[in-house]
C-alpha cells in the first residue's frame, strides 16, 4: 500500500475570466441526474488547456444539452461546427467521438461561487481552427 506524506500545496490559480486559451477536447460523456421531480440529460465536456504557460494542463469542464438543433442552433451544434469547421444538414447524424482530441480555442468564464466560496471555471465560447479568424486565433 502506498505511504504518502502531507505537504503544503501551492494555491490553485484560476484562469482569468474572458481569457482565450488553446485547448483540446478530452472527453464528452452522457450524464443523467435528478433535479427535483425531473430527470435531466446532458453531455459533460472535458477540455484540457494546451497553451504553453501557467495554465497548461488545467482541465475545464462544461456541459451542453444533447439536443443537436440547427435552427436555432444549440450549444452542442455551435461547439461541434466551430471545432470541426463544418455545418450539418437537418437529419444528418453526428458522433461526438469525432470531437475527441480535436484542437480548439476556448474562452474561460467563471461560475458563481459555490456554498464554500469556490469559483469554478466554465467554457463561455468555443472557436475552431478553421474559418475567417483562424489565423488571428491560432497564428
Amino acid at each position: 500500500m502506498p505511504v504518502v506524506t502531507g505537504e503544503e500545496g501551492t494555491p490553485f490559480v484560476i484562469v482569468p475570466e474572458g481569457t482565450f486559451v488553446n485547448a483540446k477536447v478530452v472527453s464528452i460523456v452522457e450524464n443523467e441526474f435528478e433535479y427535483g421531480e425531473k430527470t435531466i440529460n446532458n453531455l459533460k465536456w472535458k477540455f484540457e488547456i494546451t497553451e504553453p504557460g501557467p495554465f497548461e494542463g488545467y482541465f475545464v469542464w462544461d456541459q451542453t444539452s444533447p439536443k443537436f438543433t440547427i435552427d436555432p442552433a444549440s450549444k452542442l451544434y455551435e461547439w461541434a461546427t466551430a471545432i470541426l469547421g463544418r455545418t450539418f444538414d437537418i437529419g444528418e447524424q453526428f458522433d461526438t467521438d469525432h470531437l475527441i482530441n480535436q484542437k480548439c480555442k476556448i474562452m474561460i468564464g467563471h461560475k458563481k461561487p459555490d456554498a464554500e466560496g469556490k469559483v469554478w471555471m466554465r467554457v463561455d465560447e468555443v472557436l475552431g481552427r478553421t474559418g475567417p479568424n483562424a489565423d488571428t486565433v491560432f497564428g
